[in-house]
């Protein structure tokens, strides 16, 4: 745990930070299974972020995954009063062979740079 003190004009707080490992130590990340990207991309309302939730529905009934609701996904309030996705969101499941980094991008044409922008996350 590392403590900041930050003073502004009119307040004192101080800001703590939690690290999965001691700053300054290096963690290698094990990979004990393959690993796959795999992103959904299509026209707009065509169902990609209602298949990356089924994905996480369906493989958290096997322990493999947390359960991410459609509007978990599509967390932004823009995204939620518009019914469209704006941003690309990034979601993690393992399977018991492969390991998965699935990215759920835009499809609504307005939105076509932050597809391509998800898109090249895939790469």
């Amino acid at each position: 745990m590392h403590q900041t003190l930050l003073v502004n004009r009119s307040f004192l707080f101080v800001a703590k930070r939690f690290y999965a490992a001691a700053p300054g130590v290096k963690v290698t990340y094990k990979r004990t299974k393959p690993h796959l990207n795999v992103g959904t991309i299509g026209h707009v309302d065509h169902g990609k972020t209602t298949l990356s939730s089924a994905i996480t529905k369906i493989l958290a009934a096997k322990k493999q995954a947390k359960f991410l609701r459609y509007d978990e996904i599509d967390n932004a309030p823009q995204e939620r009063m518009r019914g469209v996705t704006i941003n690309s969101a990034h979601l993690e499941y393992e399977t018991t062979t492969r390991h998965y980094a699935h990215i759920d991008c835009p499809g609504h044409a307005d939105y076509i740079k932050n597809m391509i922008t998800g898109a090249a996350l895939l790469i």
